[in-house]
């Protein structure tokens, strides 16, 4: 009995280090995947897409509360030449959730063939899980001018190493200003997604000012979830901020928190 009740003791553990987690990475760092070219996020959630662009991305993250308050984390990500470096710092542990180790991002993306087809690569470091060292790998094509397609295979954020997720996505951009966005996760690990072992968002970004400022929403039905961004760029910086809201209604509200991300990227006139 007592061995069962450890055993259920540091399954929950593990499952609430991974719902903290799951709030503060770099895939929730972006809410327009494939439109804004060598993020430096990329790195912890599509690599290839480092490979798109030269220039210089340097971004801080940092996460808040539904009450605005600041969630004790920091991210930090670098990546220029097609290389991505990122940390996402610790953090100790709370009355709703158990302490949550640092994570150590790097990676590479390269063009295979012009302006066509790019590869990908990375890894995470952290002492979660059942592995230190994970990996994702993932692929970008363009088939025709307004369309860029990407195709992934991952296991940075599940709780055991062996359980893979595969992530397919598209961007289309319907005007210069307008693009439509989607993807769809498939995973071994149930916990990833509530008990589904399926996943998919759809959504919207549309630029105005000269793409200075920049709009999104993404809705996920599976997860129940939805989250708008707001980014205003001045010059080379750029300040944004991603709201995450439930499409259910909860005695807290739907507004559930979200990131403020400072981001510093001379060339961002070239960014999509």
């Amino acid at each position: 009995m007592k061995k069962t009740l450890l055993l259920a003791f540091v399954f929950f553990g593990f499952l609430q280090t991974l719902w903290a987690q799951g709030n503060f990475t770099p895939e929730r760092l972006t809410n327009r995947p494939l439109t804004l070219f060598n993020d430096a996020t990329s790195v912890g959630w599509n690599p290839a897409l480092l490979g798109i662009g030269t220039h210089t991305d340097l971004v801080l993250a940092l996460p808040y509360t539904r009450n605005f308050a600041y969630d004790n984390q920091v991210g930090g990500f670098y990546s220029q030449d097609g290389v991505g470096f990122g940390l996402i710092s610790d953090r100790s542990a709370q009355l709703t959730s158990p302490y949550i180790p640092f994570s150590f991002y790097w990676g590479l993306g390269f063009n295979v063939i012009e302006d066509n087809t790019w590869l990908g690569g990375s890894f995470r470091y952290s002492e979660f899980g059942t592995s230190s060292i994970r990996f994702n790998g993932s692929f970008i094509h363009k088939p025709i001018n307004p369309l860029l397609i990407s195709g992934g295979i991952s296991n940075m954020h599940s709780l055991n190493a062996d359980n893979l997720t595969y992530n397919f996505s598209l961007a289309y951009s319907i005007t210069q200003w307008l693009q439509f966005l989607g993807t769809y996760t498939l995973t071994s690990d149930t916990l990833l997604f509530g008990g589904e072992q399926r996943s998919a968002q759809i959504g919207v970004s549309a630029s105005t000012l000269n793409r200075s400022l920049v709009t999104s929403f993404m809705v996920n039905p599976v997860l129940r979830e939805a989250r708008f961004g707001i980014e205003m760029a001045f010059g080379g910086i750029s300040l944004g901020l991603l709201n995450d809201a439930s499409t259910l209604n909860s005695p807290g509200g739907r507004f559930t928190g979200g990131n403020m991300l400072l981001r510093y990227q001379p060339a961002y006139r070239d960014w999509e």
